[in-house]
């Protein structure tokens, strides 16, 4: 488990002590304890000082209490927070995207946190467009979104896991990782420091997180690494994919076609030239050229999709087909974000399942010893989106 802290007038170093009892601010009854020196090479608008704490040889399924401490001064209260268990109790996360800073978001955040996932995976655009160190004050109202209203029920911190999007980066795309200011200085993950990595949730269910040409190009390394996971994870019955940009998106074009094309006629009369460059998107034709055969040749379960801020569902997709084995993508964020855009593929394309424009929602999965079951659900705790995969073996 990673612990990501800002320190206001801390020093050097923090530490951070840990047990599988709460001992409260007595340090020295914890039996575990590790410390972290902030980060050294980054000087932060207002003076605050980041660590990132690795919390390792933790038990499966144990929930664990611990408490930060600035040399031998304990730093506010205590926390906790649960490990995934691998002992076959059913896995449950939350997933969602294009999380926009605004009250739909604090709503949904709020029900998150009420059904007690295990993680809360996210797939991209945080607070929008933070493009400068100037920003930072976005993420700040962010993070309190988080610290205040992401806990569940009986307190416990839930863990996040974040993919990079557009709204990450200066310049949205094509970019090196010093254009991203906040996500790697604030997000320790994997502790890889790279754009894109994998984790284990158990021995059954596998994550790989992928950056969708933002500060990684979809090819080269990554088609590489991705490829090299997969073939390792060949007897994994559950791989999860999490990214931003869709394959198969609910608004946007992938190829520019006839019907692209004659879309893009009306909309540059109406709406302007400016307006129409955005049907097409270069990095969902990326995507599906260098990952989609991945997908299909080595079965990948469940692609997370965003960038669309439509709800999206395929049918279960194989080789360009629809398949009992195949793949089903989820989509497309709407985790409080603008919803300006409406899901016009479903007119274009077969192979969508749902579609559904001017929702805002997160999707549900929990993952039994059989199946899979995702359920999309509003704030108000309304069911708008079910299905139900075959676990394959």
């Amino acid at each position: 488990m990673t612990l990501n802290v800002h320190g206001y007038q801390t020093s050097s170093e923090i530490t951070a002590y840990y047990d599988i009892e709460t001992h409260d601010a007595r340090l020295n009854l914890y039996p575990h304890h590790v410390t972290a020196r902030a980060e050294s090479d980054f000087s932060h608008p207002d003076g605050r000082r980041i660590y990132h704490l690795e919390l390792t040889h933790l038990d499966p399924g144990r929930v664990y209490h611990g408490i930060l401490a600035d040399q031998g001064r304990p730093l506010g209260s205590a926390f906790s927070f649960r490990t995934i268990p691998q002992d076959g109790e059913p896995l449950f996360f939350v997933e969602g995207g294009d999380w926009e800073n605004s009250v739909a978001a604090v709503e949904l955040a709020a029900k998150a946190a009420s059904l007690n996932p295990m993680a809360i995976l996210l797939g991209g655009d945080y607070p929008s467009h933070v493009f400068g160190m100037g920003g930072y004050k976005k993420w700040d109202f962010w993070l309190d979104v988080y610290t205040k209203h992401l806990s569940a029920s009986d307190g416990r911190l839930i863990p996040l896991v974040l993919a990079i999007g557009n709204h990450e980066v200066i310049g949205g795309f094509g970019q090196s990782k010093s254009q991203s200011p906040f996500y790697f200085r604030y997000f320790a993950q994997a502790g890889l420091g790279k754009s894109y990595f994998s984790l284990s949730f158990g021995k059954d269910v596998r994550l790989y997180v992928l950056d969708s040409g933002h500060v990684t190009e979809h090819g080269g390394e990554q088609q590489g690494w991705l490829e090299n996971e997969l073939k390792k994870a060949s007897n994994v019955p559950v791989k999860m994919a999490l990214y931003h940009v869709p394959l198969f998106p609910s608004v946007r074009f992938a190829e520019k076609n006839v019907a692209y094309h004659s879309l893009y006629g009306i909309v540059k009369c109406f709406k302007g030239k400016e307006v129409a460059e955005k049907l097409y998107s270069k990095e969902a034709a990326l995507g599906r050229y260098h990952w989609l055969p991945l997908f299909d040749a080595y079965g990948m379960t469940v692609a997370f999709e965003h960038h669309d801020q439509a709800l999206k569902r395929t049918k279960l997709l194989r080789f360009g087909k629809q398949d009992p084995n195949g793949t089903l993508y989820l989509g497309d964020g709407g985790w409080g974000s603008h919803l300006q855009y409406s899901p016009i593929q479903g007119f274009f394309h077969h192979y969508f399942a749902a579609l559904q424009g001017g929702q805002h929602f997160f999707w549900t999965v929990k993952i039994d010893r059989e199946v899979l079951t995702y359920e999309a659900v509003t704030a108000s705790g309304k069911v708008i989106d079910r299905f139900v995969q075959k676990k394959l073996f």
